[in-house]
């Protein structure tokens, strides 16, 4: 099992590809006792459930929001709260177009400070910035399309692209390339 405590990972596909199986898996496994996922797919509630800490922006998601929620996500990781953050749709607050606010770009650069997991999940990883993306532990690539995409994968590695290409849309298989290391196909996650 790939141990995820205290690294920074990204999980990246097109939409239906797998993506969020895998992370409700890493959630599931156990692999954190208390992760905190930041999900803006849904909107005016908050849920707390037995698995994990879930926050669901009011209204529109903005960067100052998650710059807030990041300062929380500090302070709870500073006294054992929680052990990890997933940032959902990450493209849309770790774009190149952006400057990362205080408290986030402390959480991005210092998760591991405080024995913080850091997790994103996007459709559009050739949006994140190429350091944000070369500095985590493990890429996580399902099926994905896309000029950009393919240069910023072979920006990374041009192993990584070649594997990603033996993927078919729906059949749930991904690319696990762990830093330093050469990517691999992985079989579906079985929840």
């Amino acid at each position: 099992m790939i141990d995820l405590k205290g690294k920074k990972w990204l999980v990246c596909g097109i939409q239906g590809s797998g993506k969020s199986e895998l992370v409700r898996h890493f959630i599931k496994s156990k692999m954190f006792k208390a992760p905190f996922v930041y999900d803006v797919q849904h909107h005016d509630y908050k849920v707390v459930d037995k698995d994990c800490y879930r926050y669901l922006p009011t209204g529109k998601a903005s960067i100052a929001e998650l710059d807030s929620r990041a300062k929380d996500v500090i302070k709870l990781a500073k006294e054992k709260k929680i052990d990890a953050f997933i940032l959902d749709e990450a493209d849309m607050f770790l774009s190149e177009n952006y400057q990362l606010r205080e408290n986030l770009n402390d959480m991005v650069v210092s998760h591991r400070h405080y024995n913080l997991s850091l997790g994103m999940v996007t459709r559009r990883p050739q949006d994140i910035p190429t350091k944000i993306v070369e500095s985590c532990h493990y890429l996580f690539v399902f099926s994905i399309e896309g000029d950009n995409v393919r240069k910023k994968m072979k920006n990374i590695s041009p192993d990584l692209w070649k594997e990603v290409q033996k993927l078919e849309y729906k059949d749930y298989r991904f690319v696990v390339k762990p830093i330093g290391k050469k990517p691999y196909i992985h079989n579906p996650i079985k929840l």
